[in-house]
């Protein structure tokens, strides 16, 4: 493969001997990284997890420059959505009940892949640190069997960027079941690609946590979106149209939920192939938000009881439960930095959630 850029290795399946902990990753000085791909990988035990995945063992992914100047910051699934946000599919992770499981999380500095314009230089900074704080739970994963694998890719020939693109979550909260209107204040030091949010809540659909959103600039002089989450769904899929979702290797039997990874899910989209001895069918029954209930036959009719391995995909719209309220042109960011002030206002229904609030911020030259 012939490429103007190639690839550094920061570790290659490292073995990590304590189940929870914070993993360190120093940056290299002086380099121009375009991305940067993290690699987290454990084995399954024969305990069957559904409604979880690999994305849950590390709480977070930070990078911090010169010790507290935040380059990069936010849960897994939010950084996994800031990937489909620049590159409109979601990242390789192997999500999988059974074997080695693996999130491949790729963190972007560019507006794109491989943005000649927009990457990390460490030169400006005199450190650069990538910290995984992780909890490795062995009812579903083997105990000492967490490995780590970190490389970036870089520039063949040095390059004059502008600056990078800077992700982060801004406020993140978890919100009791009480019905009413609430905000979170947007930073305005940095022109924005993306202002959205996530809403998690295995058990509800989107359109119950979250009734209304606002995306308030200067106190109501410029409203850029003003309305129904169902109505923001659709510009989802106006925009983004319908998101693929990931390849996952299930254990499942009748009336089991699974998560789907999707927070508004398509049943006219599932895809499922059987990869046991059963010669089995296999249906949605019902839809909880993000989780699916499957109905699983034998070809005789009667319930399946036991669990048998089947590949399934499934397609959707707010990957993660994320939603997207200003998504600019990559040549045309948001002046958020010109604004006095500017607010998410949130109505909410009667449902307890977790509440994340993140930005894509372009940052020109070195982070202040």
């Amino acid at each position: 493969m012939v490429s103007n850029w190639e690839v550094e290795y920061l570790k290659k399946e490292e073995a990590i001997s304590s189940d929870s902990g914070t993993i360190y990753l120093d940056l290299p000085k002086g380099e121009q990284i375009g991305n940067l791909m993290i690699e987290l990988s454990a084995n399954r035990t024969s305990t069957v997890d559904l409604l979880g995945s690999i994305l849950d063992l590390p709480t977070k992914i930070d990078i911090l420059l010169n010790g507290s100047k935040l380059a990069f910051g936010a849960e897994p699934e939010v950084a996994s959505y800031f990937y489909y946000l620049a590159m409109g599919k979601l990242p390789p992770h192997q999500i999988s009940q059974r074997g080695r499981t693996r999130m491949r999380l790729p963190i972007l500095f560019g507006r794109h892949y491989h943005d000649e314009k927009f990457l990390l230089d460490t030169g400006l900074y005199k450190s650069g640190q990538v910290q995984i704080p992780y909890s490795l739970n062995t009812t579903y994963y083997g105990t000492g069997s967490l490995q780590v694998t970190a490389w970036y890719e870089r520039p063949r020939a040095p390059l004059t960027p502008e600056g990078f693109i800077r992700q982060r979550t801004i406020q993140s909260e978890s919100r009791s079941a009480s019905a009413g209107e609430f905000k979170h204040d947007l930073p305005t030091d940095y022109p924005v690609l993306d202002v959205g949010f996530r809403a998690y809540d295995i058990n509800e659909f989107l359109i119950n946590d979250m009734t209304d959103v606002k995306l308030d600039i200067n106190s109501g002089k410029e409203i850029v979106f003003d309305g129904r989450i169902e109505d923001l769904l659709m510009l989802q899929e106006l925009l983004f149209g319908k998101c693929e979702g990931y390849l996952q290797w299930l254990r499942p039997k009748n009336g089991d939920t699974v998560a789907t990874q999707m927070g508004h899910v398509d049943f006219e989209g599932f895809w499922a192939m059987c990869a046991s001895a059963y010669n089995d069918v296999i249906n949605c029954a019902a839809h909880y938000g993000p989780q699916v209930e499957l109905q699983i036959y034998t070809n005789a009719n009667v319930a399946q009881t036991a669990a048998g391995d089947w590949w399934m995909k499934f397609f959707g719209l707010a990957p993660h439960s994320c939603l997207s309220l200003l998504h600019a042109p990559k040549d045309e960011p948001y002046p958020l930095n010109e604004k006095a002030e500017g607010k998410v206002v949130f109505t909410q229904g009667a449902y307890a959630m977790t509440l994340e609030t993140f930005v894509r911020e372009v940052v020109k030259g070195a982070l202040s």
